[in-house]
């Protein structure tokens, strides 16, 4: 029924304004819409298939991502805020990728995430990089944790990426050089081996 969040919504936006096609969108979910920016163009995008509320929410937001704008849910409200202003807005927070319940993969959350034994400054850029233009990326104090705010789906997979590199101890990391004088061949092979045990 149209007015919930169960709503079978449609997309049939042919050239309208997107101040219009933001308005119909919720009146459809049956949100009252709160426009802190306006939007500049038209959207013209249709699709006969029905979608659940999240998935049309998300969809229209991948549109709206290439304006630097989103459509937040905050309370029974919908908020088109710029992507700026993302890290100000009360996003769900949950520690780790266990206690994400029902959040859809195109949400935007904040998740902090721990580390073993890898540096959170120095990966701070080459995650960035990894994120959507929706996401952000801080490190917590002492450098063993991520502060990430993005869509459910791209942490994860930065997640699964510091699952791979975060396992080493730094000891175990360290890469030492010995020189072996008056050592055949065989022998400075049979050495290397031995070392990285």
């Amino acid at each position: 029924t149209v007015g919930s969040t169960n709503a079978a919504i449609r997309f049939d936006f042919a050239g309208m304004p997107y101040a219009d096609a933001l308005q119909r969108f919720a009146q459809m979910a049956g949100k009252p819409l709160i426009a802190e920016t306006t939007v500049e163009g038209s959207l013209s995008f249709t699709d006969p298939q029905p979608y659940t509320y999240g998935d049309a929410l998300d969809t229209l937001n991948l549109i709206l991502a290439t304006k630097n704008v989103m459509l937040v849910e905050v309370d029974r409200y919908l908020r088109l805020v710029p992507l700026k202003q993302l890290p100000q807005l009360p996003l769900k927070i949950v520690r780790g990728l266990e206690q994400v319940g029902d959040v859809r993969p195109g949400e935007v959350i904040t998740v902090v995430l721990d580390l073993k034994n890898l540096d959170a400054g120095e990966l701070s850029q080459p995650i960035s990089s990894m994120l959507s233009s929706a996401g952000s990326v801080a490190s917590l104090s002492r450098g063993r944790g991520l502060i990430i705010t993005d869509r459910l789906a791209n942490i994860q997979r930065v997640r699964q990426l510091l699952a791979q590199i975060d396992t080493a101890s730094p000891v175990q990391r360290e890469l030492k050089t010995y020189t072996l004088r008056n050592a055949s061949g065989t022998l400075a092979v049979e050495s290397r081996s031995l070392s990285r045990r």
